[in-house]
């Protein structure tokens, strides 16, 4: 049961800038007056036509991107809470349950209105709709109050707001991870996060987590087994020649390197660039090579990457796929993998056959 808690203005705005502060220190504070727009208006849309539902389930999941929609976890019963749209709009504003969905619409407004009226108090950066988002997520949690709230976030201000609601509403925090972090990444947060337990890919990102992001010193760690997140696909391919693919991580420069050094081999090659999620950059300029944003092929020979956790899905979908990471400071990360590691291009020579 959700423990009762007073939240006035004042530690609302404690909590809601310890988030800021993690979200500034990722560089991701700045929000253009553009993407400030189209967020007010998302919150309209789903304030105005999203349909009022009553949540029974005491466990919840909340979604934060197309790639995490399929994630498998280990509930039996969870009622997954959407934070954008899915590939068809209409559908989702019909079917998938946002944050404004457990709350009544006449209370929906009075929320935005209350927003409106007090953000200018907590944050004097004309960021309106991330002040909204955080109360819009305190109301849910109060009306649903669940016993458990699942998230993929690592740092950001969600997942700072969260653990900070599971101390004040007494629910268990769960947290997957869903990216290596530690050695090659160097992100520090000024606020620990209270996570109440973290399923971690391996011994050494539990330890890195714990040493560096968790403040509960009580966390409990499990080292899970976790499902690929990839449906693999088979590419048609040709006899006599070597297929590889490039684990893009929105670092267009060394793909291109990749890919350069990769053509000059002698040997018949078939280059995919598989692009990260996120990824914006335009790789279609590049001579014969295939780009892929969705598409991961089994089937190929070798998967080249700086840091990249597809690794990890080719690893334990038990794929015939020889990894090789060309930053040498990913084996610290990947130390429970087998996998190749290189310090120069080069060395590429005596790997690729």
């Amino acid at each position: 049961m959700l423990a009762k808690s007073i939240l006035n203005l004042k530690k609302l705005k404690t909590i809601y800038k310890k988030g800021l502060e993690n979200r500034l220190s990722l560089d991701e504070g700045r929000i253009s007056k553009y993407t400030e727009l189209k967020r007010i208006i998302y919150c309209l849309v789903i304030c105005l036509f999203v349909p009022y539902r009553n949540i029974e389930d005491d466990s919840i999941y909340f979604v934060n991107g197309k790639s995490q929609r399929n994630l498998k976890l280990n509930v039996s019963s969870t009622q997954r809470i959407y934070r954008g749209f899915g590939e068809n709009i209409l559908s989702s504003l019909k079917n998938d349950c946002f944050l404004f969905s457990p709350i009544k619409k006449s209370k929906r407004i009075i929320l935005l209105k209350d927003a409106v009226r007090t953000y200018k108090k907590v944050d004097d950066q004309d960021r309106l709709s991330l002040w909204i988002d955080f109360l819009i997520t305190k109301e849910m949690l109060i009306i649903i109050h669940p016993s458990i709230v699942i998230s993929r976030g690592h740092t950001d201000e969600y997942t700072t707001w969260m653990g900070e609601f599971a101390k004040e509403f007494r629910f268990c925090f769960e947290v997957y991870q869903h990216g290596v972090m530690g050695c090659m990444d160097t992100t520090h947060i000024p606020n620990k996060i209270h996570y109440s337990k973290f399923y971690a890919f391996d011994q050494y990102s539990a330890e890195y987590f714990r040493d560096n992001f968790i403040s509960n010193e009580n966390c409990e760690f499990i080292i899970y087994d976790f499902p690929p997140s990839v449906q693999f696909e088979c590419i048609e391919r040709e006899e006599g020649k070597v297929y590889i693919g490039i684990g893009e991580q929105k670092n267009s420069d060394w793909v291109r390197s990749i890919v350069e050094y990769l053509e000059s081999l002698d040997k018949e090659v078939v280059i995919i660039i598989m692009k990260h999620p996120l990824s914006s950059y335009d790789y279609s300029v590049l001579d014969r090579v295939i780009v892929d944003n969705r598409i991961k092929y089994g089937n190929i020979d070798y998967f080249i990457t700086e840091n990249s956790t597809l690794a990890i899905d080719y690893y334990r979908a038990n794929m015939d796929v020889k990894v090789i990471y060309t930053d040498f400071l990913a084996k610290g990360c990947f130390c429970d993998y087998h996998f190749t590691y290189i310090e120069n291009l080069s060395d590429l020579d005596a790997i690729i056959k």
